[in-house]
Formats: C-alpha cells, structure tokens, sequence
C-alpha cells in the first residue's frame, strides 16, 4: 500500500510503502494494529531511477510510514510515520541524521514558503484511531469523526509545534494542509490555456493566462511531447514554482 511520493533529481522518485496491503479488509487493519499497537516496522520508502530500477531506502523501515518530502538539493529525505516519528535520512549514505518520535500519529507534509514543514498528525487517542479504521478508510462523504492536528516542524532539529488543532467532523489534517494548494491549483487551471487557446481571449485575460504557472506547466509538457519546447517558458517555470537547479 504506497502513499506519498516525491521526484528527485535525476529524475526519479521515492515513495512510502505503508504496509502490506490484502483484498481482505481485515487482513490490512490486522497490519495496522501490527503496526501502531504491536510496534513492528510495515513499511518503508521505495526509490526509483532509470539507472538502478526500484530499490530501498537505508534505514527507511518503520511503523506505517506515511508521508514524505525531500529537500531542495535532493540529499535529505524527510518520512513521516503513524507512530509519531519524523526521521530525516541522509539519502545518499542512508544514515538517520535526526529523529523525533515524540509526535502524534503522522500523515502527509508539505513545506512552507519559509523552509519549514507541515506535518499532519492524527488523534493518539485509542478511541479516535479505532474510528479511523473503521470510519474512515473507506468514506466517500462527509467527515472523518476522529480528531487531527497541525504541525509546524524545524527540518534541522526536528522539533514541532502544533499551530492547528481539530476537532472530530472538521476536515482532517491531510486535507488541511493540502486543500489550500489544490483549491488555488484548480482555480487557476480554469484561467489558464489547458482548455482554452489565450488568442481568442481579451487581452487584459490573456496577459495573467500567459504567466499562470499551470499555463506554462502546460505549455512546456506539451512542447516536450511534440518536440519544440521553448526555452523561455522553462525559465518563467522555474521562477513562478521556484524549482531549484
């Protein structure tokens, strides 16, 4: 059962592996409770590149491992796990730089604008983790009833502050902190060139369809498969996302 992904550059990507995942429900809430009530590792972080196909992240192996981001320089590999562990592994030695297994239950990260990450946490509450299982793997509307938090964490010391905390039927914590992003990333691909060509739009429209980032995500993918990208909209790319050399 994989979860959280992240591209690295050369091109290629790691990705958590949670746990044994079974047809069975019964069988994957068994490697659950293996997991977060009997302590033993279920998953760990899967790499990949063209040059030496998939492969295991040193030292990667915990309980659920569940999100994951990686710094700008594609050295330090970030994981979080349901446990309530952030591990940073250095990914080039496989060594655990830091750890901090101190926290609530985690789930997805992000970074902020700041350098700093946001960890989803769950409920340690027994109560509220029976209720996930049961509640909410499988939900297709509605809330999830258990409670979450939001952290913000210093990616050197690992040290974390709850800055949100929310009760049961509130959005969960992944949501939260992805929501936002995929809210502005959705808006703005209506006002982009995905689906209309900026020629036939007004010219105050046209000039903003032109630097939206999704416009020139677009532009270049499809210069890309066509053969003709333009080395200018990679560079406008670059800047509006801040991708790093």
């Amino acid at each position: 059962m994989i979860n959280d992904v992240v591209a690295t550059l050369d091109g290629g990507f790691l990705v958590t592996h949670m746990m044994t995942k079974s047809d069975n429900e019964m069988a994957t809430f068994g490697e659950y409770i293996k997991g977060n009530l009997l302590g033993s590792d279920t998953g760990y972080v899967i790499s990949w590149n063209l040059t030496d196909g998939f492969g295991q992240l040193v030292n990667s192996g915990g309980i659920v491992s569940n999100g994951i981001q990686i710094s700008d320089d594609g050295k330090t590999v970030f994981v979080n796990y349901s446990n309530g562990e952030l591990r940073r592994i250095n990914r080039l030695t496989g060594n655990i730089e830091a750890s901090n297994d101190t926290l609530p239950p985690l789930d997805n990260a992000t970074w902020t604008p700041d350098g700093r990450l946001l960890l989803a946490g769950g409920s340690q509450n027994p109560v509220d983790m029976v209720a996930i299982m049961m509640n909410c793997t499988n939900l297709e509307a509605g809330t999830c009833p258990a409670n979450h938090v939001i952290l913000s964490a210093d990616p050197h010391t690992l040290e974390a502050e709850i800055i949100y905390e929310g009760g049961a039927g509130t959005p969960g914590g992944t949501d939260n902190v992805a929501t936002m992003s995929e809210l502005a990333s959705f808006l703005l691909s209506f006002l982009s060139n995905v689906f209309v060509d900026p020629a036939t739009m007004p010219e105050f429209l046209r000039v903003f369809v032109n630097l939206n980032p999704i416009s020139l995500t677009a532009t270049s993918m499809r210069g890309l498969l066509q053969g003709n990208i333009v080395f200018g909209d990679t560079i406008l790319l670059r800047l509006c996302l801040r991708v790093p050399s």
